[in-house]
């Protein structure tokens, strides 16, 4: 019975955890890794290497982190919006609008 009632306590706070509320920085970070590892997906010749995009688009969003309003989302919410970009075709990867999920990090 001790065991059911741990079991029970770890699963809840691992389904909690998934609620927590994430920081901007992390969900540039996560964003940024999904993104340049489609962009080279779909161009390979665009940039030399993910390594490339993702140190470009971290200084980029380094230089301008202060001016980046605060991104209220969860982290189950930031993981849907990766697996989302991860899943975009090449063609929905150029539109203006967010990809499902991923609504949060539309301009307000």
């Amino acid at each position: 019975m001790k065991y059911l009632a741990t079991l029970f306590i770890l699963l809840t706070l691992i389904n909690c955890s998934g609620n927590k509320k994430v920081s901007k920085e992390k969900v540039a970070d996560l964003v940024t890794q999904a993104l340049c590892k489609k962009m080279l997906e779909c161009q390979p010749q665009a940039l030399p290497s993910e390594e490339y995009c993702n140190t470009m688009m971290k200084n980029v969003i380094q230089a301008k982190v202060q001016e980046i309003p605060e991104v209220s989302t969860t982290q189950k919410k930031l993981e849907t919006c990766v697996s989302s970009i991860k899943g975009q075709t090449c063609d929905t990867l150029e539109a203006n609008e967010p990809p499902p999920g991923c609504e949060f990090l539309a301009k307000k």
